[in-house]
């Protein structure tokens, strides 16, 4: 590989879910195929498994929600964190924006969301601007955002991103759904927006080229498994039912949920299920499927828009959180999902809403514009050359 052109500094920070941090580690690959030097900052727990490349990875302090609610933030052994908490990881990031002096600056969802790091990010983007030249900066964020409840959530969000920000990243295809669905962006900071098409998929298909499991199946997944379990028993009930004995079931458990609940699962799956561990080759599994029965998460709906493969969507919605009913309403509108509610979750209803996604027609559906990762580099890449060519330098 040549040696890099440019420097990206990369702040993403998970608190419950593992979404984030593997869509800005998609991004960040890409990035080191274009041959840029990329620093990560990541500010949730160490998670295995995510394929960050060869770039670096420096784990500032990190903390988690203990619930869906994110009213409150723990530290790595559970204690509630405060201020000097909040100053150290300042500090670091403080220091390593010092360090690595990078030409491109990518916050995920900050400022849309993760207001309690203002802090850190805050203090970097202004630490920022005194650098020559400053730093391009971007916001990477998903298609759909838990909707603001308060003018004040959108105040920060357009002070910030008028004070401090050269492009918000959107990834996802507006012709399908626009940021405007969730986010009122004002017209002033409309030349922000750099719709990037959906980050999944298309990147992960060839490993499961040429397998035949899953071909014509139910396939079931929770992403990461922390709040999948009632999903996983009433798929393993459904399954069953006499409307659904005759095809072969999946259940995909994530590795959050430990392994007494693979085990208890395992020993209640009847003949035509199969019970697995969460598979890296997830987005080829859904490609053969006959049905993708999953809650509505952005990274699974990507893999789900890519796939074409009708689903069965059971939108997590946990402490009033709204995205993911509004992603399975748009998915449903779309006629590429059967959505049930959470409260409703059942066997017999699940069984019923898997009966309705296979009515569907997959053939009808129409492409949306996936590449998201490649066109996310694609698009800082170019906006960095700019802006580098426009101060006289490489």
């Amino acid at each position: 590989m040549a040696d890099p052109t440019f420097t990206a500094l990369v702040w993403v920070t998970h608190l419950l879910g593992t979404g984030h941090l593997f869509r800005t580690a998609a991004i960040v690959r890409a990035l080191r195929r274009r041959d840029v030097r990329v620093v990560v900052a990541s500010g949730g727990m160490a998670v295995g498994g995510v394929d960050f490349a060869d770039a670096e990875l420096m784990q500032i302090p990190a903390v988690r929600s203990p619930d869906a609610t994110f009213r409150s933030l723990v530290d790595a052994d559970g204690e509630p964190i405060g201020e000097q908490f909040l100053g150290r990881r300042a500090a670091l990031l403080s220091e390593l924006l010092s360090r690595t002096r990078p030409d491109v600056i990518l916050t995920e969802l900050y400022p849309f969301g993760r207001r309690k790091f203002r802090l850190e990010v805050d203090g970097m983007l202004e630490e920022a601007k005194s650098m020559t030249p400053r730093p391009l900066v971007a916001s990477s964020i998903r298609d759909i955002l838990e909707p603001p409840t308060t003018e004040a959530q959108v105040a920060f969000a357009v002070t910030r991103l008028h004070d401090s920000y050269d492009m918000v990243l959107i990834h996802g295809d507006p012709d399908f759904v626009a940021l405007d669905r969730t986010f009122p962006l004002p017209e002033a900071l409309g030349h922000l927006s750099r719709y990037t098409g959906y980050i999944g998929g298309a990147g992960e298909r060839a490993g499961g080229v040429g397998r035949p499991d899953g071909a014509g199946e139910i396939v079931v997944s929770a992403g990461g498994g922390v709040v999948g379990q009632a999903l996983y028993d009433a798929a393993v009930e459904a399954s069953a039912l006499p409307t659904c004995q005759r095809r072969p079931w999946r259940v995909l458990v994530g590795r959050n949920a430990g392994t007494a609940t693979f085990d208890r699962l395992a020993a209640a799956a009847g003949g035509n299920v199969t019970v697995e561990w969460a598979r890296p080759d997830f987005p080829a599994l859904l490609h053969r499927a006959a049905v993708s029965v999953s809650q509505a998460g952005y990274n699974t709906a990507a893999d789900l828009l890519d796939a074409a493969v009708p689903a069965v969507l059971v939108p997590f919605a946990d402490g009033g959180e709204q995205e993911q009913t509004i992603r399975a309403q748009v998915m449903a509108e779309a006629g590429r999902a059967a959505v049930l509610k959470t409260e409703d979750l059942s066997a017999s209803r699940l069984a019923a809403a898997v009966t309705a996604a296979l009515a569907l027609s997959p053939g009808a559906m129409r492409p949306v514009a996936m590449n998201g990762a490649e066109r996310s580099a694609d698009i800082i890449l170019q906006a960095t050359r700019q802006r580098a060519s426009s101060h006289g330098r490489r």
